[in-house]
Order: structure tokens, then sequence, then C-alpha cells
């Protein structure tokens, strides 16, 4: 199990090992859904079941929400996430409320198309070679020097802070435990009770095992605009995190507690990076690791600093970058993410 406290900063890279959307790919799936424009024969350009549940949900007011739609769509190319076209469009109820409704479709969506979805059985993972993914090691060393009756100890010094929509974490070790660890379900649900999952942008929901009523991984809603009305109230916009007092404080407190921070697949991106300012003291940051696979090292001094002080860190020389995917990071760098600081 990880010895001392230690955080992940989880982003769209580490969840595009199982198939999730990027955020580049994300904003591309909700233009192409809700960009309502016209073509000359006046067919629907975009998604043409959302452009008719859009019509039965609103009736009278809906080319108010078709316009809308179209606007979000038009211009969410020029963002580097939906997250930060949400923020531009805060004063504008109806493209908020849009965009929440799309990030949940789309996430479904892609849950179901990714390489975990089991439609036999969908609170398993389906039976595959996952080494290109980061997970296999998480839980590995996790469980690592542990007894079963143990097992519910293995993420008490672990917080994961998931910028991501999608439950691939929850599945994967929900999966992992009963079947590799043989761990019947109310025990793998305890043991993961014990992992501190913080999401400053919520999730499409919790899944069945989690909460009575929960949505199932991949669950396939299609245009039921109630449902998906819904499902939207768990996903939140980065203003809306701005009046979280309480996961401010949720997020500093695991990072001031921790021993080493890991960032995986997170773009650093403003709003992201703002949203885990510290205000840790004057003691020595011990460890800092990140991946920056496909970030231009002349960037590299910048992001150090960025990242020191975010998480106010005097040491530069204790943040290490590294040119690797996730399911690369984790296995390379096990001694140091193992070790007693």
């Amino acid at each position: 199990m990880f010895s001392q406290p230690i955080v992940f900063v989880v982003g769209a890279g580490a969840s595009a090992e199982f198939g999730m959307p990027t955020g580049a790919e994300m904003n591309a799936r909700i233009a192409q859904a809700l960009n309502f424009n016209t073509a000359p024969n006046r067919t629907v350009i975009g998604d043409q079941a959302v452009f008719d549940m859009l019509a039965i949900r609103f009736g009278a007011e809906s080319k108010k929400y078709h316009a809308a739609a179209t606007e979000l769509a038009v211009r969410i190319g020029e963002f580097d996430s939906i997250d930060e076209a949400l923020q531009w469009f805060s004063a504008t109820p109806e493209i908020v409320s849009l965009g929440k409704v799309e990030i949940v479709r789309q996430i479904l969506l892609s849950e179901r198309g990714g390489s975990l979805f089991n439609a036999q059985n969908p609170e398993l993972i389906r039976s595959d070679n996952y080494e290109k993914t980061w997970l296999p090691s998480f839980l590995s060393m996790a469980m690592g020097s542990l007894k079963k009756e143990q097992a519910r100890e293995a993420f008490r010094n672990v917080t994961i802070i998931n910028f991501n929509y999608d439950r691939t974490i929850e599945l994967f070790l929900f999966s992992q435990l009963r079947t590799n660890f043989d761990l019947d379900s109310n025990e793998a649900t305890d043991v993961i009770s014990n992992l501190k999952m913080v999401r400053p942008y919520g999730s499409v929901g919790p899944l069945p095992w989690q909460e009575r009523g929960g949505v199932p991984f991949g669950a396939e809603i299609k245009t039921d605009h109630e449902r998906l009305f819904a499902l939207s109230g768990n996903v939140r916009t980065f203003t809306e995190q701005n009046l979280s007092d309480d996961l401010r404080r949720e997020i500093t407190s695991a990072i001031n507690a921790a021993r080493i921070v890991v960032f995986l697949g997170f773009g650093f991106h403003q709003q992201n990076v703002a949203l885990l300012q510290g205000t840790r003291g004057a003691e020595a940051w011990p460890r800092v690791l990140a991946t920056v696979k496909n970030v231009d090292p002349a960037n590299f001094e910048t992001m150090k600093l960025m990242i020191a002080n975010t998480i106010r860190c005097s040491q530069l020389s204790q943040i290490q970058l590294l040119e690797r995917y996730a399911h690369q990071l984790l296995p390379s760098m096990k001694l140091t993410l193992m070790a007693a600081l």
C-alpha cells in the first residue's frame, strides 16, 4: 500500500487510456451534436435526435434553446475544454444548461463505447489486457503487502482529485477487487469507500453499487430528456465551483497533507490550476511528478514555476516533469511512489 499520504490529480489524458474523450475531442463531439444551423435544404446539421428532444421538452420556447445550442457549438472551438466554454457563457443559463446535458450524454456514450464496458454485466469490466492503462499499476501498488483481511486499508493514504466526469476509476477498481482479489460486492464497496475522491466538476452520477438508483456505467439513456436534465445537475461548472468553500477546503487539506503529488494526464488549464491553489506552509515539499507527454519541453521551466506556485513549493528540484503517458509513469516510478519519504 502507499505508505505516505499521496494525491493523484487526474485529467482527461488519464481517462483517454480507457477510450474516453480528451478535452479537444469532447469539444468536437459537442460542437457536432449541437450545431443546429440549417443546411440549404433546411435540414438540421447537428444531431437530429437532440434537436427533436429539445423541441419536445421546451415546446414554444424551443427556438431559443436551439439557438443557444448553436451558439455554444459555434464558439466552443475557441476554448481548450467544455469547462472553459461554459465559464465564458456563465451569464447565459440556457447555454450552460444545454452544455451540461450534452456532457452527460457524451460521457455515457463514451463509457459505453470505451474499453471497459461489458454489455453482459455493466458492473464488471470486460475481460481484456489493460497494460496500456494506469489503473492496474495503481491498484497493484495500493493492495501490495496487505493481507486480505487488511484490504479496507488499501486507500487509507490516497486522495484522487479527479477533473473528469466519467466513472472509469470507480468501475475498474470495483471490478478488479471482485474478480482479481476475490472480494464480494460489499467488501469491494467497503474498500473503495475509503478512497477519498474529490471531483471539482462532479460526474454523471454514482454507480448503482455506490448509491441506490445510481447510473449504470455506459447507461443507454439516449434522448430521455427528463433523465438527462436531472443528471446534468451532477455536473458543475467552474463558476459554480467558485461558490464552494467546502470543495476548496477539501482540496487544500489533501494537498497540504500529501508527501507526494502526482499529475496524470492533467492539462494544466488555468481555471483547473486555480482550483488547486493551496495555502501550504513553509515546510519542504518532498516530491511532485507530472506527465507532460506531447508538451513542448520549452514550456517545462514555466510549468515547474506554475506547479510550485500552485502548491506553495519552494524547491523546483523536487518537481519532475516526465514525458510519459500515465500508464508509463506509475510502473517506472514505483520505487518513488511507494517509498516512505
